[in-house]
């Protein structure tokens, strides 16, 4: 259901459901949530890599959950809604630098996991929906970071036609051609060595950078 592994100095938080297109239920929310608060203390981690195994990176929310979730009580339905909010923001405030590593179709509550990230670098086959809109849902939860990363304007209307659209910026920061892992590489090592050697130059300049650029003013 989740892979984490470490090495290097690299966290690798890698989606495994790729039956069901990394899509998440309650129990890969839990496991994300407790996977992002160890990683979030553990000081031989540097870099966090956020991915997914099989085609897609992440079909959003596991419609057998979802299906659940409608005889769910409304005490039962907000708990599952906190679950969800509490992973993002969980993912969000890391005070490591998060990378999503992106390809193939990124779905709904998908779209979530890459904003939450400091950076997203993906293939030319990476795709996005906002696809609530087609289900008559909001995508209450995942807004306060898709709009921070697109920009309100580009978020307004995708989240209300729910059209697929591809990986160029602003959305990702960075895409291969023919070589996607270069792309990757080059953008997960410059990351990582600069956060290195700023750590050990000015040991309190990295989590205050952290701590603005989530909670400015």
């Amino acid at each position: 259901m989740l892979e984490v592994t470490r090495q290097d100095g690299v966290a690798r938080v890698t989606l495994n459901r790729p039956e069901l297109r990394n899509a998440f239920d309650d129990a890969l929310i839990g496991k994300l949530s407790q996977a992002f608060a160890e990683l979030a203390v553990d000081r031989s981690v540097r870099v966090i890599v956020l991915a997914g195994n099989g085609p897609a990176f992440c079909a959003g929310a596991d419609l057998n959950w979802m299906k659940r979730m409608a005889g769910y009580s409304y005490e039962e339905n907000l708990a599952d809604a906190k679950g969800l909010a509490d992973m993002l923001a969980a993912l969000d405030r890391l005070p490591k630098p998060t990378i999503a590593r992106v390809h193939g179709p990124v779905f709904a509550g998908g779209t979530g996991l890459v904003a939450a990230c400091d950076i997203a670098v993906g293939t030319p086959e990476a795709k996005f929906c906002l696809s609530e809109a087609k289900l008559g849902l909001s995508p209450a939860t995942i807004s306060p970071y898709v709009i921070r990363a697109m920009g309100e304007r580009l978020a307004r209307r995708y989240f209300l036609t729910a059209e697929r659209f591809g990986a160029e910026p602003p959305w990702l920061d960075a895409y291969g051609a023919t070589a996607p892992a270069e792309f990757f590489a080059v953008a997960c090592e410059a990351y990582f060595v600069n956060r290195e050697r700023f750590a050990q130059e000015f040991p309190t300049l990295m989590p205050a950078l952290d701590a603005f650029f989530r909670h400015p003013g």
